[in-house]
């Protein structure tokens, strides 16, 4: 299955990467897709700081987070 890439400032191809909160906290509606991973998680903890109250993500929730990014295709 062909992945969707993005042309990078620096003409490299880079995967797209998904998160969907509603995988990881039942209900949340709340999608980001962006090229980079720690643009993703900075978004994502802002996101859980705002709509979850959760002001500190820990190495399970990151981990459990990490688990639930997809590329997109």
């Amino acid at each position: 299955m062909p992945r969707r890439l993005l042309r990078l400032e620096n003409g490299e191809c880079g995967t797209m990467k998904r998160f969907a909160c509603g995988d990881v906290v039942a209900g949340c509606t709340w999608t980001m897709q962006v090229s980079d991973e720690a643009d993703l998680m900075a978004l994502i903890a802002d996101h859980t700081a705002v709509a979850h109250g959760i002001t500190t993500l820990d190495d399970e929730l990151i981990a459990v987070v990490r688990e639930h990014i997809q590329l997109v295709s």
